[in-house]
Parts: C-alpha cells; sequence; structure tokens
C-alpha cells in the first residue's frame, strides 16, 4: 500500500515539534528502534533552554502560577514557580528528600543526589521521613512579595498542605492528574522547549533529569499523560509534574476558566477573549 505524501509532511511537522511523535516516526516510518511510549522531552534541547542567572526574586511583580508535587515520604519532593511575562515563561524550582532516604545509600543515585544538595539545589530534612512542615514553611517564604495567581496540587496531596497555603492568602486549585486535564499544558511545554525564546529556566539539574525521565503515555483521543518509563522506576519527574501542574493554571488563567467547574468551562467563548469578538 502507497504512503499519501500530504499524511508523511504531517507526520514529518509533528516530529518537529514532539520528541514524542519524533521517536515514533523513527520507529515507523524509518525503522529505527526507539522505545515505544517515547521520551517527551530533548535534554538537548532542555538545556538550550538554560539560564543559570534565573532567580525567582528576580521575577516579582510578574504573574506567578506555582506547581507542587508531593511524593512518598522518603521521596523526591517539589515546588516549581512559573513567571509569565510576555510570551514567555520562567520556570526556577525547589526540591527536598529526606536525609535518610533510600536512593541516598543506592550506588546508582546517591553520587548524583548528594552532589546536589552540596551544590545547594536539593534541601535534605532530617529523619527517616519527609517534613512537610519544612516545605511549607520554605514555599511560603518563596511566595512572599510576588504576584502568585495561584497555587497548584493534584488531588491525592491536596491535604497535606492546601489548607494551609489557602490560609496564607494565596489560592488553590486541584490538578487531576489525567490525560485530559494535563495534555493541554504538556504540549505546549512541549513547543516551548523547542523555543527557547519562549522558555526559559534556571539550569537546576535535577529539572534536568527529570525532564530526561519523561515518557508520553497516549489514549485513543491523542491525549497525551507525562509518566515514568515504568511503574515503580526510581528514575523521577517530580520537577515535570509540577512544571505541567504550574501551566495547567497559566492556561487557565490566560483562558479566563481557572477555579472554573467544567460545565462553566465549556459555556467559557475563547473568541471573547482572544480578540475575535468583543474586547481584545
Amino acid at each position: 500500500m502507497s504512503l499519501n505524501p500530504v499524511s508523511l509532511e504531517e507526520e514529518i511537522a509533528e516530529a518537529r515539534k514532539s520528541e514524542a511523535k519524533r521517536q515514533e516516526y523513527l520507529r515507523t516510518r524509518l525503522d529505527i528502534w526507539a522505545r515505544a511510549a517515547g521520551n517527551l522531552i530533548s535534554v538537548e534541547r532542555w538545556e538550550a533552554c538554560a539560564d543559570p542567572a534565573l532567580t525567582l526574586d528576580a521575577m516579582k511583580g510578574f504573574p506567578l502560577f506555582v506547581g507542587i508535587d508531593l511524593a512518598s515520604r522518603s521521596d523526591l519532593n517539589t515546588a516549581q514557580y512559573l513567571s509569565w511575562v510576555g510570551e514567555t515563561v520562567y520556570l526556577t524550582g525547589d526540591y527536598w528528600l529526606c536525609e535518610e532516604a533510600e536512593r541516598l545509600k543506592d550506588d546508582r543515585f546517591s553520587e548524583a543526589f548528594m552532589g546536589w544538595a552540596q551544590e545547594g539545589w536539593l534541601e535534605l530534612t532530617p529523619g527517616a521521613f519527609i517534613d512537610y512542615k519544612v516545605i511549607l514553611k520554605r514555599i511560603l517564604a518563596r511566595l512572599e512579595g510576588h504576584n502568585v495567581i495561584g497555587v497548584g496540587l493534584d488531588d491525592y496531596q491536596a491535604n497535606l498542605m492546601a489548607k494551609e497555603i489557602e490560609d496564607a492568602g494565596y489560592r488553590v486549585f486541584i490538578v487531576r492528574k489525567n490525560a485530559k486535564s494535563l495534555t493541554p499544558s504538556t504540549e505546549d511545554i512541549i513547543g516551548r522547549v523547542n523555543e527557547p525564546a519562549r522558555f526559559q529556566h534556571d539550569g537546576n539539574p535535577i529539572s534536568t533529569w527529570c525532564a530526561g525521565n519523561v515518557v508520553g503515555h497516549w489514549d485513543n483521543n491523542d491525549n497525551v499523560l507525562p509518566k515514568k518509563e515504568r511503574r515503580g522506576s526510581k528514575a523521577n519527574i517530580d520537577g515535570f509534574d509540577g512544571f505541567v501542574i504550574a501551566n495547567a493554571l497559566r492556561l487557565d488563567h490566560e483562558a479566563g476558566v481557572l477555579g472554573k467547574s467544567e460545565r462553566e468551562r465549556e459555556q467559557v467563548n475563547p473568541y471573547m477573549s482572544r480578540g475575535l469578538a468583543g474586547e481584545p
């Protein structure tokens, strides 16, 4: 059966936008082996977006969206801070791990994690279990003086610190971790990583590691859910998860549907807010 040249051109165009689609094209069209799910992010392109001089304090006054990913009590936890300036998003992050975590005794990870801790990229909390109070205090200190639009957590983690963040005066939103909810944010991030002018991050090596561990799981409706390559893998993706949550809040805010129910979202006319009708 012959291939449709138009379809091939469309596939090539998609492959240029997405690392996952590129891997799929190499495998199915050029017979070059790749993982079935495919990496979502090219580490080389991610690193090209790094600006080591970037700090959260430099973003004061601009809209700020926060994505928090709280793992198990003995694993990596993160808060990702996304600032929005014009067409560009800027990302900085914090990471925590308890000092008696098993991975610090694992030869595969111990050297990297201890190095990150010594360089200030990772905060180790005392004991064998993560102290969420330490994380909460750090996050609230980070947010002081910023134009915080919203703080996002997934529904599984919300009860750990949502009330305390809300009591501190910030709007908290629950972001469901499913393909339908996360696809727009994930695709937006993939596009931005391919265009450094639209995305800059602080060069945190943990974020780079997390981004390189993410693969895409696609459903029948072409929705994508960022996941680890294998269930139970110790190759973390928490930093990328936090980024996706923060970016989902930003996109909802831009569309005028932040905090609205599914029914209210369906009633919003995007053209009224995009300048094609009504006020620009």
